[in-house]
């Protein structure tokens, strides 16, 4: 195990002129984990907001060893 774990934690990212920002400073860190907490899309009852969360963050927060193959 490497010591010390390098963490990132982000809460209440939303989606707003600030998100990709946030999300591409974070990528360009090295860390170990990362934790994001909290209200998440604020998409409430509106399910595009939650449709285009997913492809907002996942490019930026998953490394290849995260990704499964579709099909």
């Amino acid at each position: 195990m490497k010591l010390p774990i390098e963490l990132v934690v982000l809460g209440d990212l939303g989606q707003t002129e600030w998100t990709n920002s946030t999300l591409e400073h974070v990528q360009q860190k090295d860390y170990d984990v990362f934790l994001l907490p909290g209200d998440l899309s604020y998409a409430d009852t509106e399910q595009p907001l939650w449709d285009s969360f997913g492809p907002l963050v996942e490019p930026k927060t998953m490394d290849d060893h995260d990704r499964q193959p579709r099909g």
